[in-house]
């Protein structure tokens, strides 16, 4: 197997040190396999696969994950994608599967009108100032905002939901706290704390928006904290 750099097969300090540095840990694997081709060492026990057969092979097989995993841990409680183990990730997966469906999702209704809300009052104004003023835009940030956006508006209601497209200040805060605590930088442990608050409260309004549905006879989504903390 190729390596993608000299010392990938005696220590993971070259791939490691360009993760801490963001995004040139993904630039230097793509300049990797460009050379060297779909498969290449990163470290002793690491490789980085990029052919459709390789993944294929990666995803199907029931392989448990590496420890680096336990980064996407929240609150101290394994979630799909930290469970490391795959017979208990599988479990789990069947438990919440039904409602990320393909077929689930786009039949919501809910999720229709949130996603017309969020396109046209969000963000299509956003991407039409960006054009009129003939500036460059953070073009990467948006698309975690979208993201963001739909997921939460999903899991809690658009009314309990991020507003992160609009609401750049928050975004940016609460982004760079989560690159901390994935990367390992110093600081880590302060913003852990932070994106869990943060989530945490998203939580909590929508048990409060939950719990006033009840007694007005409405449906809703999450029935509890603990359901949406399950599913982050």
């Amino acid at each position: 197997i190729p390596k993608a750099h000299f010392a990938a097969a005696i220590s993971p300090v070259w791939i490691r040190w360009h993760q801490r540095n963001g995004k040139t840990g993904i630039r230097s694997i793509f300049a990797a396999h460009k050379k060297y081709g779909p498969v290449v060492q990163l470290s002793p026990n690491e490789l980085s696969v990029t052919s459709l057969d390789g993944l294929r092979q990666i995803y199907r097989g029931g392989f448990d994950k590496s420890s680096f995993q336990d980064d996407f841990t929240s609150y101290g409680t394994p979630n799909l994608v930290s469970m490391l183990q795959s017979k208990p990730h599988s479990i789990q997966k069947r438990v919440l599967s039904h409602v990320y469906s393909k077929l689930y999702v786009q039949n919501s209704r809910d999720l229709q009108t949130a996603s017309t809300i969020i396109l046209f009052e969000r963000l299509f104004p956003v991407l039409e100032l960006a054009a009129a003023q003939d500036v460059p835009y953070d073009a990467y940030g948006l698309n975690h905002a979208i993201g963001a956006d739909f997921i939460s508006s999903y899991l809690f209601d658009l009314s309990n939901s991020t507003n992160f497209i609009s609401d750049i200040e928050t975004r940016e805060r609460i982004c760079d706290s989560y690159r901390t605590k994935i990367r390992g930088l110093p600081g880590k442990d302060k913003a852990t704390h932070e994106v869990e608050e943060f989530v945490a409260s998203l939580c909590k309004d929508a048990q409060n928006f939950s719990e006033k549905d009840q007694v007005t006879g409405a449906q809703h989504v999450p029935s509890s904290m603990n359901d949406c903390l399950l599913d982050l």
